[in-house]
């Protein structure tokens, strides 16, 4: 959960979190963090978000889809994951 991954940041930020060979991209729990901080200001300007709320999330292996639902879950705003090939 988001809060985990803040605590995380936290105590040891230095520590690998996600590791994505695909991307070339290994993020700390520090970095990860402000990550998920800083997608949830880009999706807060697309709309509102919170329990009210409803977003699709079009399911990748990307870290970017990572970061949405690392984001969506800090807000308790509720998703649905669309496979790619129906998008």
């Amino acid at each position: 959960s988001t809060l985990s991954v803040r605590a995380a940041a936290a105590s040891h930020p230095a520590e690998l979190a996600v590791l994505a060979p695909a991307e070339d991209l290994s993020l700390p729990y520090g970095e990860l963090s402000l990550r998920v901080a800083a997608m949830w200001a880009a999706l807060r300007r697309t709309g509102p978000l919170g329990p009210d709320a409803r977003v699709a999330v079009r399911a990748t292996n990307r870290v970017d889809t990572l970061l949405v639902l690392l984001a969506l879950s800090e807000s308790a705003t509720p998703f649905v994951l669309l496979h790619p090939r129906l998008t």
